[in-house]
């Protein structure tokens, strides 16, 4: 466990190194708010395609080897990035970044192997915490290496780093991760049970998965829109560069690890991952709701804190529910599955914030994000009307 919760938080520091810089870099190259959250968004879009695989390979080959041929494969789109110099060269890099990330079915069903029903909550929210790191970290980092000035922000040395920390991941799993699937348990990877080779297909007749999966969707677009125009927003409403927007990130980040890593536990045990959940949603619904109606450095303060505390209780509580109905046999499909549906939510999301920010009005994207909650809480509950287990009750 300890060595997947490094190889998880190395490769999301990585990653958001990046995360700051290409709204910015994309507006040197002339691109239009629309286009650079389309850069963004086209991460989630490979991501999609890529994660149901990842989650069905793991499932008949093991988690080990498709954690590290996914991390090697980052670190070519890493190099890609640093070498690009016009926009659909972002968008190659970019594109081959998402493919690589859909390891994370993998990262997740690794967890849910080694850990107990009892435990499980715990676990991912251990995982999602390292997650979490890695991202808190990156934007910070990132930001400090472009500097803080709009008109100079170039990706190529934070993607060299983030390259880097990439391979050292790969070698972190070649040398220290043990195989976590043994192999009587594995399944071929044709003729599945769990038939999901579109993203959605094995969830359709399970109302109960069906219902969690598509209150992730919700949630996973409505933080995606908030976090892809908000470097847009935050330089044209506040004057933020790239560096005081790694910092919010930074902040945003720091929220969400505190929740996964130290609150989770606790609130699941007292209340159950149900109500944990229904409280997330909430709580990101009103730090959007700050935003859209407060252009001021302290609601931005707020509104990070309650998004970021949010989506960090709702994560893990979300993932447990689910996982809780899927068997050892299934599980890389369905945490697959899942993981595809917050790659859906991340491409529609700043797909339609840059959109809104356009044509609308700069609150518009985070209005918008706090009503998708409101369908997200009524799905919850739907799905946790079915199968509803004792554990899911107090783990």
């Amino acid at each position: 466990m300890p060595i997947l919760l490094l190889i998880v938080f190395i490769d999301l520091l990585g990653f958001g190194l990046i995360v700051p810089l290409l709204p910015f870099y994309g507006e040197l190259m002339g691109a239009s708010p629309a286009m650079i959250t389309s850069v963004i968004a086209v991460y989630s879009l490979t991501q999609l395609i890529a994660t149901p695989f990842w989650g069905r390979l793991s499932d008949a080959y093991g988690r080990r080897p498709i954690l590290m041929i996914s991390m090697l494969g980052a670190v070519i789109g890493y190099v890609m990035l640093a070498m690009a110099e016009s926009l659909w060269m972002l968008f190659v890099a970019r594109a081959l970044g998402g493919l690589m990330a859909g390891n994370i079915s993998a990262a997740f069903a690794y967890v849910t192997d080694i850990s107990s029903e009892k435990d499980r909550a715990r676990s991912l929210g251990l995982i999602g915490a390292a997650f979490g790191l890695g991202f808190t970290l990156g934007p910070a980092l990132g930001g400090l290496l472009a500097g803080n000035d709009p008109d100079s922000a170039r990706v190529l040395l934070p993607a060299i780093v983030a390259a880097v920390l990439s391979l050292v991941a790969f070698l972190g799993a070649w040398w220290f991760l043990d195989e976590s699937l043994p192999s009587e348990q594995r399944k071929p990877f044709i003729g599945r049970n769990l038939d999901v080779s579109m993203p959605f297909r094995g969830l359709l007749t399970r109302v109960d998965l069906g219902s969690l999966v598509a209150a992730a969707l919700l949630l996973s677009a409505a933080t995606a829109m908030m976090q892809a125009i908000f470097p847009i927003w935050a330089s044209h409403e506040l004057g933020y560069g790239p560096q005081t927007v790694g910092m919010a990130f930074f902040l945003l980040g720091v929220l969400a690890v505190i929740s996964q890593a130290v609150l989770i536990g606790p609130l699941a045990k007292l209340f159950g991952a149900k109500r944990v959940a229904l409280a997330g949603a909430i709580s990101c619904s009103l730090g959007m709701i700050v935003l859209g109606i407060s252009a001021t450095h302290v609601g931005v303060v707020l509104a990070l804190l309650l998004v970021g505390a949010g989506f960090g209780l709702f994560t893990p509580s979300v993932t447990t529910m689910v996982s809780l109905r899927a068997g050892p046999g299934e599980r890389g499909a369905v945490m697959g599955s899942y993981q595809a549906a917050g790659s859906v939510g991340r491409i529609i999301g700043p797909a339609v914030a840059g959109v809104l920010f356009s044509h609308v009005g700069s609150p518009a994207p985070f209005v918008l994000g706090a009503l998708l909650g409101l369908p997200a809480l009524w799905l919850i509950v739907q799905g946790a009307k079915s199968g509803v287990s004792e554990l899911e009750q107090t783990a």
